[in-house]
C-alpha cells in the first residue's frame, strides 16, 4: 500500500511539473537569438517572447522534442541574423 501511495505521489509531482512547464528551461541559444534579434533594425522588443522567451510555448509544453526543435530554430535564426545584420553586435 505504501509503495502505491509513493508511486501516486511521484506521478502527481511529475504531472504537476509538466502542466506547469517545469523541467524544461529556455535554451541559451534561444536567449542569444532574442538578444540578437532585438539589436536588429525594426525589431520589436519582446516579439519573440511568447514562443522563444523563458515562459514561451517552446518550454511550457514540457515536451523535450518541442524544446529541441525550438533550440534548433534559434540556432539557425541567429546564424541568419548574424549574416543579414553583421553590425548588430550579435
Amino acid at each position: 500500500m505504501r509503495k502505491m501511495i509513493l508511486a501516486a505521489a511521484a506521478f502527481g509531482a511529475v504531472m504537476l511539473a509538466v502542466a506547469c512547464g517545469g523541467g524544461i528551461s529556455q535554451s541559451q541559444d534561444c536567449k542569444d537569438y532574442i538578444t540578437c534579434y532585438e539589436k536588429t533594425p525594426g525589431a520589436t522588443k519582446g516579439s519573440l517572447d511568447s514562443t522563444y522567451g523563458p515562459m514561451g510555448t517552446c518550454w511550457s509544453t514540457g515536451v523535450q522534442a518541442t524544446a529541441d526543435s525550438c533550440t534548433s530554430t534559434c540556432k539557425s535564426e541567429i546564424s541568419t541574423l548574424k549574416t543579414d545584420f553583421p553590425d548588430a553586435g550579435c
